[in-house]
């Protein structure tokens, strides 16, 4: 029996309580720490400098620069997740079933009208809107949607497969407009998790994997006009968009690697935005004329990983000790420029599945000490923590966070390596090399997709049953209490275990030119702008 779960347009609910990263070590490796701590400003959400006064033109107008941080590999929405300069292109051109609103708090329709859900998390009939069409003239109908779930559950290691059951027992053309989706276990995030995954032409499907890696074609208020040299892409207004916008007649992804030579990009005119200020830039970005930033706290958090099928890290008292002698504010003051909000829990406050932690590790180096001893470490140790060159700040994290490891006797020795490298060592199942990874992880659809992907037992190699017996449960329970007791669960004994010791939750803040409007807060789910609604006023 179906039950009014969700959202009619009407009927907007909001989420009560806010499988990404990797069902293996690569996706871990893939989507960790792409860019830490991208930029952290305000202590809160808003703006830096006031929005424009003008409102919207009433066509598309102009053409807004955007640096990518990095070439683009390809525009298939399956894949575009791993690396964001691909998904920031991406979000230009594709619509999503839901959307959430501007403040990320609550879930509201996009191509999908409505939905309903069973009482088991198993059936879901979905309502799309009536009269849309892809940008190859092809309609959006429940083939389509069907076309597109039955694509992105099977495509060979397709991030989407993280968010999708990897079969159905029913994919059902209801009517021209309604598609009956039953999945042979429980989905309950089934619906959430639509807010991160692209509705695409089935026609675009048909043709095969690499010509959506060169010609994506969605729904959007930007049509693909074409991949730049240098790993940039230009698009155009879709000027028969179903929704607001497009103001822009084209927006143009220019690669501006360097965070230093985007930011001066920006303060020239160069381009109309820089996306996660680096911490140390965000001031000069807010005091500079013609420009303002826009701040948020993100569903995004800093973490130290331990390796804990080996020695030293395998005694859960040598991961208390460092706990306790990690000085968390002092480092959200010297490395985010106190950016930052301290965590004590594997998810961010604000997603769906946090709960408090059953133990707060207070910085006492004295407990600390008193645990190395009894772990018969009296005198130390010495560790290789490993950071990527493609995390920003990591490595003066990594050192950070070593210094204050000394001072419990741990050496550890910062090694920063290329991004394969410490992919290959994630894969290493012995972890013989290096013994702490310092990283960062992003909650894309504000539901607990970090969890269920296994996310813990990859980066740490702790696999007790006290984290394994709640994950379980709370993939296949529907939202209600059962779900919120495994969620309280698992970080119950995440904070007694500290396989990953968490840092601090992240705050992003964006640059603006001053008459850029229609983006007034950072996308909490820390993955790129929504250009749909943004416009530069007369």
């Amino acid at each position: 029996m179906l039950r009014r779960s969700t959202y009619e347009e009407s009927f907007p609910s909001t989420l009560t309580r806010a499988r990404f990263l990797q069902a293996s070590a690569t996706a871990v490796a893939a989507l960790s720490g792409a860019q830490i701590l991208g930029g952290c400003g305000s202590t809160g959400s808003g703006a830096a400098g006031d929005a424009p006064a003008g409102g919207p033109p009433q066509r598309p107008t102009g053409t807004f620069r955007f640096p990518l941080e990095g070439a683009t590999t390809g525009f298939d929405p399956a894949y575009s997740g791993a690396l964001l300069s691909d998904y920031v292109v991406v979000h230009a051109i594709f619509d999503r079933l839901v959307a959430f609103d501007p403040a990320f708090t609550r879930l509201v329709p996009s191509l999908a009208t409505g939905w309903e859900q069973s009482e088991d998390a198993r059936e879901f009939t979905i309502t799309l809107r009536d009269g849309v069409r892809f940008h190859d003239g092809e309609p959006l109908d429940a083939a389509a949607l069907k076309a597109t779930l039955q694509y992105m559950s099977t495509a060979a290691g397709a991030i989407s497969g993280l968010l999708l059951p990897p079969r159905y027992d029913t994919l059902e053309l209801v009517d021209a407009l309604r598609l009956r989706v039953v999945t042979p276990a429980p989905q309950p995030d089934f619906i959430r998790n639509q807010a991160f995954l692209s509705v695409m032409s089935p026609k675009a499907i048909k043709a095969g994997g690499e010509a959506l890696k060169r010609r994506p074609i969605g729904t959007g208020a930007y049509r693909f006009a074409r991949r730049a040299g240098n790993g940039g892409a230009l698009v155009v207004a879709n000027n028969d968009y179903w929704g607001d916008g497009p103001y822009f007649e084209q927006i143009d992804f220019e690669v501006i690697a360097d965070a230093g030579a985007r930011i001066n990009a920006l303060l020239t005119r160069q381009v109309g935005m820089a996306y996660r200020l680096p911490p140390t830039q965000v001031q000069r970005v807010a005091g500079a004329s013609g420009t303002r930033t826009v701040s948020g706290d993100v569903w995004s958090g800093v973490y130290v990983a331990f390796v804990c099928n080996k020695p030293p890290f395998d005694d859960v008292r040598v991961r208390r000790a460092c706990a306790h002698a990690v000085d968390k504010e002092a480092l959200i003051r010297a490395i985010a420029r106190g950016q930052g909000r301290v965590a004590d829990t594997f998810s961010p406050k604000g997603v769906l599945g946090y709960a408090p932690p059953a133990v707060r590790y207070e910085h006492d180096l004295e407990a600390a000490r008193a645990l190395m001893a009894a772990a018969g470490h009296a005198d130390g140790f010495s560790a290789v923590m490993c950071v990527s060159t493609a995390q920003y700040l990591q490595p003066q994290l990594a050192q950070a966070v070593a210094g204050q490891l000394e001072q419990i006797g741990i050496r550890a020795r910062v090694e920063v390596v290329d991004p394969i490298v410490q992919s290959r060592a994630l894969l290493d199942p012995a972890q013989k090399a290096y013994d702490m990874f310092p990283t960062d992880w992003t909650w894309l659809t504000g539901g607990p997709l970090l969890q269920q992907a296994g996310t813990v037992q990859s980066a740490s190699r702790y696999d007790g049953r006290d984290l394994t017996a709640p994950l379980a449960a709370m993939s296949v329970t529907p939202d209600g209490p059962r779900r919120d007791a495994a969620f309280a669960a698992f970080e119950g004994a995440f904070s007694r275990q500290v396989p990953i010791l968490p840092l601090f939750q992240s705050i992003y803040n964006d640059g603006l030119q001053q008459d850029v409007g229609g983006y007034e807060e950072t996308p909490k789910n820390g993955y790129g702008p929504n250009f749909f609604p943004m416009y530069t006023a007369a």
